[in-house]
This record gives C-alpha cells, structure tokens and sequence, in this order.
C-alpha cells in the first residue's frame, strides 16, 4: 500500500503573535504564554517569502556559469491583518502598544493611535500558527499535528495600508522582516519552521 504522506499541507489563515524581542520560541503544541501578544488572524492570504537570490560567475572558456553565491539571504512576512484593536495595529506599525492608551479628562476612556511613526522600529519576535477553525494550530504536512514558523527576531516594514474588503471589513496589510540573530545556533538566525510529525 503506498504511503500517503506527507499529506497536503492544510490551507487558511495564519494566527500572528508578537513579542518584544527577545523572546524565546514558545512549546510547539502549547497555548502561547502570556508575554506573546496575538494580533489576531490573517484575512486567509499570507506570504512567506525566502529574500536573496543568487549571484553567478562566467569565465571565458563557458557560455554557462561556473560558479553561484548567495550575497545576501533573508526571510520576510507579508499578510493582512483582521479585527486589530488600537494596542496591536500600534505594534503591526512597529511601535510600542503603550503609545496609543489616552485617558480623557471627563473619565471617558480613550485609546490613540498616533500615525506618526518613530524613526527606529520597536524589534519583536513573531510565531505564526495554523487558525483552521474550529481545531487550531493543525498545520503540519504529516497530519493534523501541531506546526510553526518562529522568527526571532524582527521588524514590521515598509509602508503599512489600512484596507476594507468588499463585505466592508477592516484590514492591516503588513510585512514582517527578519533581522539576523546571533543569540541563535548557526543557520537558525533568521528562524525556522518546525511541525510534529508523528
């Protein structure tokens, strides 16, 4: 009987956690501790994308290349966020979610999102887990196992949109980049991914 794995890699949205870096990867099939902030579900379209392409060397006895480096290598998220509360927009823009809590002198209760943001990025790291409802974090390409992608280290870039769907729901687009760790073991710097498999 032939095998059946892996199996297809289950599809949908992607649940975002931030934290300030650094902070450590969270168990793989554990609830995410309390110092992770989730910023909630994607609207079901994310990116991961490997950055860096390759460099090729031609000599003069080849028509093809002989030789190919990568100069440079990085790792990027890009997806839009749904149903962000004033505190987690403020981290999706790389800020800090104190800046936007404001009291009003009546006693009414006011949360401010400045748009303007600060000239160095507040650095987080970031888990992203499988949100297939009703049963989460069952993203593995071995089964209805638990899967994640922790990048350790990282910042929210570019220029972030507000966007509406046509149902008239509110969105962030976003794109995380990973920055280079170096409290990581070689290889690992820019994260990984890891799923159960039995």
């Amino acid at each position: 009987m032939p095998s059946n794995i892996p199996y297809g890699r289950l599809t949908g949205v992607l649940k975002v956690y931030v934290a300030p870096y650094p902070e450590a990867v969270d168990t793989l099939d554990g609830a995410m501790a309390a110092n992770w902030t989730e910023l909630g579900p994607t609207d079901g379209t994310q990116t991961l994308k490997f950055v860096g392409g390759m460099e090729y060397f031609y000599d003069n006895d080849n028509l093809g290349p002989v030789k190919a480096i990568r100069p440079i290598a990085g790792f990027s998220v890009t997806a839009t966020l749904v149903n962000l509360l004033p505190e987690e927009i403020a981290m999706a823009l790389g800020e800090a979610p104190a800046d936007v809590v404001d009291d009003d002198a009546g006693g009414v209760s006011i949360r401010r999102l400045p748009l303007l943001r600060d000239f160095a990025p507040v650095e987080y790291a970031m888990t992203l887990r499988g949100g297939a409802q009703p049963i989460t974090n069952v993203d593995s390409p071995f089964g209805v196992f638990p899967a994640q992608y922790f990048i350790p280290r990282g910042v929210f870039d570019g220029e972030p949109e507000f966007v509406r769907s046509k149902d008239g729901s509110p969105g962030l687009e976003f794109t995380f980049v990973a920055l280079h760790d170096p409290t990581l073991a070689a290889a690992l710097q820019l994260g990984y991914f890891q799923a159960q498999d039995v």
